[in-house]
């Protein structure tokens, strides 16, 4: 079934991998982090085993999107859109138009902002994002995506990369946030 699925062994990414990784899926390295597995775990220890949320959070491949003010209105995973063997997360139409939409999908918990969600990923070790000014965008899109499981995050990501295409006329900004990691320590426990 992971064959199938394009899913491979976990390896830990490090900041000195975001470069060729840049290269490898198409993503801009000034857009491009890594989730800081310390943080993020105690974040998710914090909520109740029972929460959506914590069950979302864990998920490999995630779309969330955010308005100006940083509020939530979207967040689509993986475990929700179905497909085999190829996830479809155009299902519905999420990606048609704009802005981004869960269409029929079911709509994870939108109560963590976009501040709260920068918290947790970085570009070198112990530098994160600080005071992002985001008046001006139309939609700030978070991408959670895994190199294990490199075909669907593509597919993913190319995804993406044709909604902004579509929607030029937006100011879009997308955040692409690699999460080997939290898998790897996960896997430890």
């Amino acid at each position: 079934m992971k064959g199938l699925m394009g899913i491979k062994d976990v390896k830990p990414l490090y900041t000195s991998d975001l470069p060729d990784l840049s290269i490898e899926f198409d993503i801009s390295p000034d857009m491009f982090y890594l989730i800081d597995t310390t943080s993020f775990l105690q974040f998710l220890s914090s909520l109740p085993d029972t929460s959506q949320l914590k069950h979302d959070f864990y998920q490999p491949l995630q779309v969330m999107a955010f308005d100006s003010t940083g509020r939530k209105y979207t967040h689509i995973v993986n475990c929700s859109i179905g497909g085999f063997k190829n996830l479809d997360w155009n299902k519905y139409g999420a990606f048609d138009s704009f802005p981004l939409s869960c269409g029929k999908f079911y709509n994870s918990d939108t109560t963590v902002n976009l501040r709260r969600t920068f918290s947790f990923f970085y570009q070198q070790k112990g530098v994160g994002i600080t005071n992002p000014d985001f008046s001006t965008a139309d939609e700030i899109i978070v991408v959670f995506w895994v190199k294990f499981m490199k075909r669907q995050s593509q597919r993913l990501i190319d995804l993406i990369n044709n909604y902004e295409e579509k929607f030029i006329n937006k100011d879009i900004r997308v955040y692409y946030i690699a999460l080997d990691n939290l898998y790897l320590k996960n896997t430890k426990k």
